[in-house]
């Protein structure tokens, strides 16, 4: 007998239960619709910027490319540069091997030595300054000569040299010393 009196508040309670159950459903498949509508949002959003970003980096990194090829002949360029003016600076030297010297050597000794051995017309203010390039006595010396022709016509006269043990040498580049062992 109560069962026929509860029934009724048990099948209204039992559909008000189905119901909510079916509001939630509906509600949690709204919700998760709107989620992924967000995430795809999202997710779109993303991409976006990911090909931007991409897009960016590709074109810094051109630039610094470009940046990095000019830094490259900019280098080239400033080492050529370098090499004529080492070129230049070595054009009027000559090395003398062979003379004993003390701490210093003066340009007078190498004027006589050109004059005495050598039978050479150069003086002493042909000399613009001379260098010893060692401690030892028989270290090489260094010739700057002022000009070009005086440093040639040395060169021209070095054979009369042979047989003293005293040896000229042009001042070269290490490339050019290079290029001229392989001949």
């Amino acid at each position: 007998m109560t069962y026929w009196i509860i029934r009724p508040h048990i099948t209204k309670l039992f559909t008000h239960w189905r119901n909510s159950l079916t509001a939630v459903k509906r509600l949690s498949i709204t919700i998760i619709g709107t989620i992924n509508s967000r995430i795809d949002a999202l997710n779109k959003g993303l991409k976006e910027q990911l090909i931007k970003i991409e897009a960016d980096a590709g074109q810094k990194f051109l630039k610094h490319d470009e940046q990095l090829k000019e830094l490259r002949n900019q280098n080239e360029k400033l080492r050529d540069e370098l090499a004529i003016l080492h070129k230049e600076q070595k054009k009027n030297n000559l090395f003398v091997l062979g003379i004993a010297v003390e701490k210093t050597i003066k340009k007078e000794t190498v004027a006589d030595l050109f004059q005495n051995h050598m039978h050479s017309t150069e003086e002493e203010n042909d000399l613009k300054d001379t260098y010893s390039l060692g401690k030892s006595e028989k270290s090489p010396i260094l010739v700057e000569f002022t000009t070009f022709e005086k440093k040639t016509e040395i060169l021209k006269s070095a054979f009369k040299l042979k047989g003293t043990g005293i040896y000229i040498a042009e001042d070269l580049l290490p490339e050019q010393r290079q290029k001229n062992s392989l001949l």
